[in-house]
């Protein structure tokens, strides 16, 4: 008996954190979807994820500028 009230204690416990959790995740959802004017998930993480990509191609760019600044300038130097 005694461990049927302990099981049932830790399955309470556990489910309450559960629904804690979830409204916690809930409202950032709600802070998310408020700060970003989208309410659909799927158009979130799609805007999100193209925002990724948009960002890692400008860093490859930036990356082969700087090489090829680098480049420009060694030859400047063995001009002189």
């Amino acid at each position: 008996m005694d461990r049927a009230r302990a099981r049932n204690s830790e399955k309470a416990k556990l489910t309450e954190k559960f629904v804690r959790n979830a409204k916690i995740i809930e409202q950032a959802f709600d802070t998310m979807a408020k700060n970003s004017g989208q309410r659909s998930l799927d158009e979130m993480v799609t805007n999100y994820l193209k925002a990724e990509e948009q960002q890692y191609h400008l860093a490859t760019y930036i990356n082969l500028m700087g090489g090829e600044s680098d480049q420009l300038k060694e030859e400047n130097e063995s001009l002189d």
